[in-house]
């Protein structure tokens, strides 16, 4: 079991099959799967099959974006490739 003070992390199960725990609750993983830890909880995660699972586990720091999308983003100039 691990915990983390400010990160909060996505998991994105690539291959393989396993669990994962979030303090007493235990979920299922397969291909596809993704997960959203926030900083508080504990959590492991364990790989139950005979082959390997393989995950990505992305960390950013919680709060750390201050506004959304729709907020943020703006038109730009620029020619798209593909409609040339």
């Amino acid at each position: 079991m691990h915990a983390h003070n400010k990160h909060k992390e996505i998991y994105v199960i690539l291959r393989g099959s396993g669990q994962f725990q979030f303090d007493n609750e235990v979920f299922d993983l397969s291909e596809g799967t993704l997960i959203r830890v926030n900083p508080a909880g504990s959590r492991t995660y364990r790989n139950s099959s005979d082959e390997p699972m393989i995950f990505m586990c992305i960390q950013t720091m919680a709060g750390s974006i201050d506004c959304y999308f729709g907020k943020d983003g703006f038109k730009s100039e620029g020619v798209i490739a593909w409609e040339k």
